[in-house]
């Protein structure tokens, strides 16, 4: 989050660095794609003068020291009682990945909820089980990525990987992104995160199973290209209450940085 008057950062002994700009209204959460940085956001939040912004960087960011791969529950929990703490219900903006923890937040504390915005969400598969190697492979790659051959090699591949998500390749390369593919511990996260996405899908789909119902809260879901098929696209709308899905064309994956502005939109029609 780009600094601002009213801006505060705390840092919390799971390794999260918070951020809170004040503002306005009810509070506006960011939540992070995998190995994405909180800072992928400063385009859309810099559309949202005066709000409520809060952000949040798992532990590998900021100098902290990423604790293996995370768990929906552990994530969850994190994020309710940060939720706790807010006077009103929040919105609640997840890209990618982060739909899992947003959708599981809105089951648990609906209360502290207000709507959902996720984008270009993943899709839990129909049937997910835990990987049982992540924590070893976690492990291991944080050994790996600290040999500087290695970490520049994968971040290389990070970056390539990165530009590939955006109409706006260039903008992988400026300074607020450019930690998320060349930092060592940012790097480690990342691998920590992506091999926990199996461990999380079985989480959530285990909450749905065990609730029976949808989330008792609204959502909207910003869709970029290329468009997925009709299965996903309902898989996408299944999970809450009431869910309106809009397409756009013109972004890929790093809708943050293709389309700010759309992001922005959603988010002053729900609060």
């Amino acid at each position: 989050m780009a600094d601002a008057p009213g801006t505060g950062e705390r840092r919390y002994p799971s390794g999260h660095t918070i951020r809170v700009r004040e503002g306005r209204g009810r509070a506006v959460l960011f939540l992070n794609g995998c190995g994405l940085p909180s800072a992928g956001w400063d385009g859309v939040i810099a559309g949202l003068p005066g709000r409520r912004v809060v952000t949040v960087d798992r532990p590998g960011h900021h100098g902290t020291i990423g604790a293996g791969p995370p768990s929906l529950v552990a994530e969850t929990r994190f994020l309710a009682e940060l939720l706790a703490e807010e006077p009103a219900p929040a919105v609640v903006v997840a890209h990618s990945m982060a739909a899992f923890q947003a959708e599981a937040l809105a089951r648990v504390c609906p209360e502290a909820v207000a709507a959902v915005l996720l984008v270009d969400p993943s899709v839990p598969p129909t049937h997910a089980r835990a990987c049982a190697q992540a924590g070893p492979l976690s492990r291991l790659a944080v050994r790996g990525l600290r040999i500087g051959p290695v970490r520049a090699a994968v971040g290389g591949i990070v970056r390539l990987g990165m530009r590939r998500q955006t109409l706006r390749p260039e903008m992988i390369d400026a300074e607020q992104w450019r930690p998320a593919w060349s930092g060592e511990r940012e790097l480690g996260s990342a691998a920590a995160q992506w091999l926990s996405f199996r461990g999380q899908a079985a989480e959530l789909l285990a909450l749905r199973s065990a609730q029976g119902t949808p989330a008792p809260v609204a959502a909207v879901v910003l869709e970029a290209a290329p468009f997925s098929g009709a299965g996903v696209a309902s898989a996408l709308t299944s999970g809450f209450r009431s869910v309106r899905l809009r397409r756009l064309a013109g972004s890929r994956h790093l809708v943050m940085l293709d389309a700010p502005g759309a992001i922005v939109d959603e988010i002053e029609q729900l609060t």
